[in-house]
């Protein structure tokens, strides 16, 4: 070798003078900066040695220890310098060498141009990622809040079906119910049918004194409210002589004043003050104003006036004795015992 023939590294084509140099598996020298800063960036396209494209693993590297020296001249005539055609062949070698590096630089600008639209087309996509990942952020909002209005509404079916479930019971209790009492009656139609004539007629014969039983109470209620209306009526018919009597004995000027028994508006001032103290009365269809009969008989006079004149007595059994609020069966004597 001669002595301006010092290798070059093939990543930058600097002299390899320097004592931080590697060798690679296939046999190829460089910096150890270049041939590490080499694979590391080509590692994903697995493009491996800069001449030969062998694949470099991480331990296939290993650094060397280059040492130079002076050549004597007798060296340098073993080498043939100074020989114009040792001198051609060299420089031969070097053009072929320089051609070698300018055709590795055109590949690695081709190289780095494709990895420059390959970056560019990474880019591009990244960028249509991120357009795509905004719109189904959007999306998933939307869906949020669809999923919340669903709970909302899946709330209220389920109130919807809890108050439906309870009617729906509600309407089972009356129906069993209703078969019960369908039951019943079939129950006793068959009974009945069972029975012979004796037994039949003793049944009726119960029942006929029932009824009789009730219809005495009811005429002795009746009996009972007559006697009293016709003690009220008496009682009116007093009042009204001792009021009438009193008005022939006041002077002419208050005679004109207004008769609280024959003007309406008194009768209707009567009326709101009258309020029954009878427990009985409040259950009839009449109301009967006792105000002044409360006072005393001793005087008729009183802030209060007098009630109008009694209609005729009409009997009416207590309404809410009639109708009872009760599920359970009763009989109708158990509406006229004494309370």
């Amino acid at each position: 070798m001669v002595g301006f023939d010092v290798p070059c590294c093939s990543v930058c084509y600097e002299y390899l003078n320097s004592k931080l140099c590697a060798l690679t598996r296939c046999g190829h020298v460089y910096h150890r900066q270049c041939i590490t800063q080499w694979t590391a960036r080509t590692e994903k396209h697995k493009v491996g040695c800069p001449l030969c494209r062998c694949s470099i693993p991480a331990k296939g590297i290993i650094e060397l220890q280059l040492e130079f020296g002076e050549i004597s001249a007798s060296e340098r005539k073993n080498d043939g310098e100074g020989n114009p055609e040792v001198v051609s062949e060299q420089v031969l070698d070097l053009r072929h060498r320089l051609a070698q590096a300018v055709s590795d630089k055109l590949d690695m600008q081709e190289r780095c141009a494709e990895i420059e639209n390959e970056n560019a087309a990474i880019q591009e996509a990244l960028l249509h990622a991120r357009d795509y990942n905004a719109v189904l952020d959007d999306e998933n909002k939307d869906l949020k809040l669809i999923a919340e209005a669903n709970k909302t509404s899946i709330a209220k079916l389920n109130e919807t079906v809890t108050r439906q479930k309870r009617r729906l019971a509600k309407l089972e209790d009356v129906h069993n119910y209703l078969k019960a009492e369908s039951n019943n009656e079939e129950g006793f139609n068959s009974y009945l049918k069972t029975l012979s004539t004796d037994e039949k007629l003793t049944l009726l014969t119960n029942r006929v004194a029932e009824l009789e039983g009730i219809n005495k109470t009811l005429t002795e209620l009746r009996d009972v409210w007559k006697r009293k209306c016709e003690k009220i009526s008496r009682e009116y018919l007093i009042l009204e002589r001792e009021y009438k009597t009193a008005l022939t004995r006041q002077p002419i000027a208050q005679q004109f004043e207004p008769d609280p028994l024959n003007d309406p508006l008194s009768n209707s001032t009567g009326h709101k003050d009258a309020e029954p103290d009878n427990d009985v009365l409040k259950k009839t269809r009449r109301a009967i104003d006792f105000g002044v009969m409360g006072n005393g008989r001793n005087t008729i006079w009183g802030n209060k006036n007098l009630p109008p004149k009694p209609e005729p007595f009409v009997f009416a059994p207590p309404t809410d004795l009639l109708h009872s609020t009760k599920p359970k069966k009763q009989k109708i004597s158990d509406f006229f015992k004494p309370q």
